[in-house]
């Protein structure tokens, strides 16, 4: 079970690494934020097998809503600072 533990951390870091957040890169960031919404929006995130043992980590479609369109309005917010 440790293993699979470490392992997911692995994983979810080298996916989203917050330390590692670009904060210099309007469009790196504007890329992390729409898939955070799309993994969500589509129910893929949080991962089933975390919430079967973390039932509070269950997103109500009130909460997935307000997380997608809180993640839409700042991608779209990164994307005016973009230069064209």
């Amino acid at each position: 079970m440790s293993w699979q533990i470490a392992k997911d951390v692995n994983d979810g870091r080298r996916n989203l690494n917050l330390s590692d957040w670009p904060v210099n890169d309007p469009k790196r960031a504007t890329k992390k934020l729409e898939d955070m919404s799309e993994q969500i929006g589509y129910g893929e995130m949080p991962l089933k097998k975390y919430t079967l043992i973390h039932a509070g980590a269950r997103l109500t479609e009130s909460q997935r809503k307000e997380l997608t369109d809180w993640l839409d309005a700042e991608a779209s917010r990164l994307k005016s600072l973009v230069p064209k």
